[in-house]
């Protein structure tokens, strides 16, 4: 969760600064690293484990982890990389149903279009860049700049 939120926030600066949106594996593979994401998490489980906090809170992993014996020093960063890895797997899943689904879509619009008789292909087209044009040109500019062919 925390590597997830890591990379939009760091998207969002970029975005800001750069004035392009970098793509969600992009951002995780460069800018997320152990020490912004292990290090907070672990002032905020030692916080909220401790005084009179703890009581309004459940039990964290950290005290968990301590109360069983298995905690050892690197365990958070192995933990963290192991995220890292599975955020990854699932951003490129979601990529490819995206680009599957997109395709399934197209081709199910073009023959909506084509039995029209209108041209399917510059129908289909016209209706993308209307849609979008509502949007906005920022948009359509951190999109376009985001393709790589």
């Amino acid at each position: 969760m925390a590597a997830c939120l890591l990379t939009l926030v760091q998207q969002l600066k970029l975005l800001s600064k750069e004035g392009h949106c970098p793509s969600f594996l992009s951002v995780v593979s460069t800018r997320v690293t152990p020490i912004s994401v292990v290090l907070p998490s672990k002032l905020l489980s030692a916080m909220l484990s401790s005084g009179f906090v703890a009581s309004y809170f459940p039990a964290t992993d950290l005290v968990k982890l301590q109360e069983e014996g298995i905690d050892f020093g690197i365990l958070h960063i192995v933990l963290f990389f192991v995220s890292i890895g599975l955020v990854a797997t699932v951003a490129a899943a979601a990529w490819g149903c995206v680009a599957a689904f997109g395709r399934a879509a197209h081709k199910i619009a073009a023959g909506f279009f084509a039995a029209s008789g209108v041209p399917a292909g510059e129908m289909v087209a016209d209706a993308a860049l209307t849609g979008l044009s509502r949007v906005g040109k920022p948009v359509l500019r951190l999109y376009f700049s985001e393709l790589t062919y």
